[in-house]
């Protein structure tokens, strides 16, 4: 019956929104189906094979009304399954289908592809299907607006979510949490100062009318605080939401954690952060990563017991975040640490060539050796990739060692007597007209040790 296929598409698109959910946490892109998963998606379609196929061969005439709702209602949950696997071209394939062969859409099918139009931030097409449904003669619902103003949200386009929010006392819907808040995350979507003032001005026209902020309306206000760089607000907010009893969601700990990222309050990032572990929290891979690269500048012994804690924590600290780890314990002298980090990950150039000063000035000309040998397989593989896919997003010179690094291997087998060696690496500095000029300023112990090992 058409109530099996409802229940059907309907698993399918939970099925798919749990495995997205998962892959959010996880910080994985791509694939959003397991095997098991990709299985019931195929027999999802294979079903709406089956029930279009039947419908077709209906005389639309003799068919009872209340079969024609239950069909269209299965029609309307693989819909809303195709927005939740990102099928939206097919989804309109099967809408125009629907205009034409029946079953003719209600509410609920334009609400699902206003919702889908909004999820792929095409505005224009969820005007025009919004003036096409009235034209059709269906009022629209809180869920039209809702739809409407999430498209909005979506492009940050306050104006325009400010004239479908003032039309909502004109179509008898009074304005509730949802639709506050879609208004809200327009105007921080937006972004400039007009926007934000905008956005808390709306929270406080909540509390006026007795409309409860939710945990996600005051998400939307911590974004708006990044933004500014204003963490003593955002902390009023956050103590606010607890006197009016909203129960703090990860995502708001998480924006909290960003807040204070960026404004250069580690050590209350990282208080956040020990309290969402002790609880077992759902911490964002990419707060973690941020706050990390972030106190690696302050207090890198810190930040490698952060990526300590990511890996116990099941996360992958992204390659940027380990790089600049490594970077900043080279740079800070702690040359074990950054060894330990050069064994698990492809180096670029800042990294490589701070790792490589850092080695000579410790006198490991073995290990600094070593990692000139890494950046250079590295760049020359770049390099053959670059060629055969022709490609040039990062140069094959982006991966070598700079001058300074050059200068510093020079001096450094030179001042132990590698003169041959230390030949060897001056004349690769030579071939770099910028990082030759840049040693004979600021490197005068190179040439002077070059000289003595010479004479």
């Amino acid at each position: 019956s058409p109530h099996f296929f409802s229940a059907l598409f309907s698993a399918c698109a939970k099925c798919g929104t749990t495995n997205r959910n998962k892959n959010n946490k996880s910080g994985k892109s791509g694939q959003m189906f397991s095997s098991s998963s990709e299985a019931l998606s195929d027999m999802a379609f294979d079903a709406f094979d089956e029930i279009s196929a039947w419908w077709i061969a209906q005389d639309p005439e003799r068919t009872p009304k209340h079969v024609v709702n239950d069909v269209r209602t299965a029609f309307n949950a693989f819909l809303h399954f195709l927005g939740v696997v990102d099928q939206h071209d097919v989804a309109q394939l099967i809408f125009e289908s629907m205009k034409s062969q029946g079953p003719k859409p209600d509410v609920v099918t334009y609400n699902t592809m206003l919702n889908l139009l909004g999820s792929s931030k095409d505005v224009e097409a969820a005007l025009d299907l919004y003036w096409e449904m009235a034209r059709a003669g269906l009022a629209p619902t809180e869920k039209t607006f809702g739809s409407l103003l999430h498209a909005f949200a979506s492009v940050g386009d306050t104006a325009s979510a400010k004239t479908i929010f003032d039309s909502l006392e004109a179509s008898g819907i009074a304005p509730n949490s949802i639709l506050y808040t879609s208004f809200i995350h327009a105007a921080v979507s937006h972004g400039d100062d007009e926007s934000l003032a905008l956005a808390f001005d709306l929270a406080d026209e909540m509390r006026r009318s007795g409309v409860p902020l939710t945990d996600v309306t005051y998400g939307c206000l911590l974004v708006a605080c990044e933004k500014q760089g204003d963490v003593a607000r955002a902390f009023r907010l956050y103590q606010q939401s607890l006197e009016e009893r909203v129960t703090p969601s990860d995502q708001m700990h998480n924006i909290l954690i960003s807040v204070c990222t960026r404004c250069g309050k580690l050590d209350e990032a990282l208080d956040l952060v020990k309290s969402m572990a002790r609880k077992h929290s759902n911490i964002q891979q990419h707060a973690m990563n941020s706050l990390t690269r972030a106190l690696s500048i302050e207090s890198p012994g810190r930040a490698a017991r952060m990526l300590s804690l990511m890996g116990a924590m099941g996360m992958q600290p992204s390659r940027q975040t380990r790089l600049e780890v490594l970077k900043q314990c080279a740079l800070a002298g702690d040359v074990n640490q950054a060894l330990a980090m050069f064994n698990s990950v492809e180096l670029d150039g800042p990294a490589g060539s701070a790792l490589i000063i850092s080695l000579c000035a410790a006198q490991n000309l073995q290990d600094a050796v070593r990692v000139y040998d890494a950046m250079m397989a590295a760049a020359w593989r770049k390099m053959g990739r670059s060629n055969e896919e022709k490609k040039t997003t990062l140069t094959k010179r982006a991966l070598e060692p700079s001058g300074p690094a050059l200068a510093s291997l020079a001096q450094a087998h030179a001042a132990a007597g590698l003169t041959s060696q230390a030949w060897k690496f001056y004349l690769q500095l030579r071939r770099k007209s910028q990082s030759l000029e840049d040693a004979t300023l600021n490197n005068r112990k190179m040439f002077e040790a070059l000289i003595e090992g010479q004479c």
